[in-house]
């Protein structure tokens, strides 16, 4: 079954005197449960159709239905419900507030859906164990700790699906080994829907399935054996 389907999303910037295409007519459909990751060189495009399809951006023209709610026909505060309900999303620069700790990061989604989630908050952060730095502010966090925190963070809600941009594209290769083997994990354990734009061989390895985009084109949708 289907839990997010993108239908011919377009993505265009205009200029003075020229219109750029940054998106030309991207279809492809996710199964519930399924761990995708979009992969592509710099300029590719894959980058902003997942902050489409997150409902983070508009598309210039194409539909996007989650989990059967047509995206783009609501309104903000019903796209930010959405959002907030059955979103969660990992940055490559992680986001975290600075002003906060590690703990208050992560509650910080389900204080503004008005939830108690003290219980879950906990488990969170021994599931990508960092229940010993739950006190600590991002400045004295690494690179690492910081993303495993944002990963408990887009979790917290318990979202239907989660995006990741980059999310070992700030990272040392011990680190980004770490942040894939945990989002490994947690899709295998959670069976959460994962969707992540990477230039990581190592997660596409790791995907279920890989599309590739070239231009703003899918050129190839593969399942991995």
């Amino acid at each position: 079954m289907s839990i997010l389907s993108i239908k011919d999303i377009t993505k265009d910037f205009k200029t003075e005197d020229k219109r750029i295409q940054i998106l030309k007519g991207i279809s492809f459909e996710v199964k519930k449960g399924e761990f995708v990751a979009i992969i592509g060189s710099s300029g590719s495009g894959k980058s902003t159709l997942l902050s489409i399809i997150a409902g983070l951006d508009n598309p210039s023209s194409g539909k996007v239905i989650l989990d059967k709610e047509d995206v783009f026909s609501l309104n903000e505060n019903q796209l930010s419900e959405l959002r907030n309900k059955k979103i969660g999303f990992i940055f490559q620069s992680f986001f975290l507030v600075p002003s906060l700790n590690a703990y208050e990061n992560i509650e910080l989604p389900s204080q503004i859906a008005g939830k108690n989630q003290s219980k879950k908050i906990n488990s969170l952060l021994n599931a990508v164990g960092m229940s010993h730095r739950k006190n600590n502010y991002p400045i004295q966090l690494s690179g690492g700790e910081k993303q495993r925190i944002a990963i408990a963070r887009a979790l917290v809600n318990d979202p239907e699906i989660l995006f990741a941009d980059e999310p070992t594209g700030n990272l040392d290769s011990k680190n980004s080994k770490q942040i894939i083997e945990l989002l490994q994990e947690l899709h295998k354990k959670e069976q959460k829907t994962l969707i992540i734009v990477t230039h990581e061989p190592e997660i596409a390895k790791v995907a279920q399935r890989v599309i590739e985009v070239k231009d703003g084109k899918i050129i190839s949708d593969k399942n991995n054996k």
